[in-house]
């Protein structure tokens, strides 16, 4: 489960960091991230990935923001075929309302709309989930190194964070992506995240 969250931390940060080569960029807040597979009698795989957050970044000298957002990833692949139904990738700011985290980590709510480019044309998921936690409150540090011939990218982060159960569904009209049991689940608190791009 801890592998799953950092690559999911960092497929999003990929996307989403405000940050080009020698920025640093900083994050604190509250988080809750599920992560859903399936695959059906067909031979067609559906994953979907949530992650909201709600606290602040910052990316020195000038880029300072707080609120709520986010990331999605979401591909339905058809193994027979080759070929997939949709695919997508992408952040939204999310409005006051749609994404509730209680301090303690015990519940979150997310309840938005996402629209993914699937490159025909756009696909509308409905998003509801409710987040109880299961666990107790551990405390985490973890590092990650990324090199690649055109840059290097470091992140470490401290956190707060417990396993969860989640409730709810993500439908693309009466088509439920998300029929089963979630991968991972875990509501946590980012006390201290730090990734620094060359």
């Amino acid at each position: 489960m801890q592998r799953v969250l950092l690559s999911a931390l960092i497929v999003g940060l990929s996307i989403c960091m405000p940050v080009t080569a020698a920025d640093v960029y900083y994050a604190a807040g509250y988080v809750a991230s599920a992560t859903f597979r399936s695959l059906d009698e067909h031979n067609v795989e559906t994953f979907v990935y949530m992650v909201a957050q709600k606290g602040r970044e910052t990316s020195p000298p000038e880029y300072r923001k707080a609120g709520s957002k986010l990331f999605y990833y979401a591909y339905r692949y058809d193994y027979t075929t080759g070929l997939y139904h949709f695919g997508s990738v992408g952040e939204k700011e999310l409005m006051p309302g749609e994404f509730d985290i209680d301090l303690d980590l015990s519940q979150a709510t997310l309840n938005t709309t996402v629209v993914l480019d699937s490159g025909v044309q756009p696909i509308t998921l409905t998003v509801q989930l409710d987040f109880a936690a299961t666990s107790s409150p551990t405390k985490v540090k973890r590092s990650f190194h990324e090199h690649s011939p055109d840059r290097l990218m470091q992140i470490r982060y401290s956190a707060t964070e417990r396993q969860a159960d989640v409730a709810g569904s993500v439908l693309n009209g009466q088509d439920n992506l998300t029929p089963g049991e979630p991968l991972s689940a875990l509501i946590y608190k980012v006390s201290n995240f730090e990734a620094i791009v060359r």
